[in-house]
């Protein structure tokens, strides 16, 4: 259940960057990717 669970919310976040990343800049996506990642 759980790891269901975070694999959607890391394909979603994934297909979101993939779609948005010309609205994002690479700071931002670095910025939460050192919070969330480490």
């Amino acid at each position: 259940m759980l790891l269901t669970l975070v694999s959607l919310i890391f394909l979603s976040m994934h297909w979101s960057y993939r779609r948005l990343y010309p609205f994002f800049s690479h700071r931002v996506i670095r910025d939460m990717s050192e919070k969330e990642l480490f």
